[in-house]
């Protein structure tokens, strides 16, 4: 069945562009409309939720000459994606000038450890939060156009299972190898340095590997 671009275009409750002002005005005023936006070859849709607050996806939807649907993709809203930038960059700030005027201090590891900890924290949970409305609202547009799920790239069902899993695991994996070069070493605790980066390394090149493969055409 093709889905035309009036089909998608009936979708949106409220046309506005896919601007900045638009999204933030969105995020500020709570509104959860679908809004959208429909031009010569596109449909734009969105809508804001209490959950995700400002993470929130924007589907793309591209039509041919004869205005059918040839493909969906969809990105983070741009004040989205400002917003998360602007909170990093003053989360990173704060804890790197915390982090400087600790230089000296016996517990500086530590103190580092944590602070890493935290900020993949953050990433890790506002991914896990990004993915997992995408992959909801993306279910329900495809439902609404009764569009095959099957032939199209959504998000896997085992995305927020792995990404939860990832939270648990990187964070204590790069802490285990900070205290491993910085802490085992130094005071000549060869044995648990070495297992520690061993197993660590190994747990992490698997992953990774598995990733890359996972990626293969």
């Amino acid at each position: 069945m093709k889905i035309t671009q009036k089909e998608v275009a009936a979708l949106i409750v409220n046309e506005k562009p896919d601007t900045f002002r638009t999204h933030f005005l969105c995020f500020f005023y709570k509104n959860k409309k679908r809004y959208g936006k429909r031009s010569s070859k596109e449909v734009r849709l969105w809508q804001h939720t209490s959950w995700t607050a400002s993470l929130y996806s924007v589907f793309i939807f591209i039509f041919n000459n004869d205005n059918h649907l040839v493909h969906v993709h969809s990105k983070l809203n741009i004040f989205g994606k400002a917003f998360f930038l602007g909170v990093f960059t003053i989360l990173f700030s704060f804890f790197s000038w915390k982090l400087f005027n600790l230089y000296k201090n016996e517990r500086f590891w530590l103190y580092t450890c944590i602070v890493v900890v935290f900020i993949i924290l953050y990433v890790v949970f506002c991914k896990a939060v990004y993915e997992g409305e995408k992959r909801i609202q993306q279910k329900a547009i495809f439902e609404e156009l009764a569009i095959d799920m099957t032939n199209q790239p959504i998000a896997n069902e085992h995305w927020l299972f792995r990404i939860f899993i990832l939270i648990l695991t990187y964070p204590i994996g790069l802490l285990t190898l900070y205290i491993s070069i910085f802490h085992f070493f130094p005071t000549q605790k060869y044995v648990h340095a070495i297992l520690g980066m061993t197993t660590v390394s190994a747990y992490l090149i698997t992953d990774i590997l598995l990733l890359l493969k996972k990626k293969k055409p």
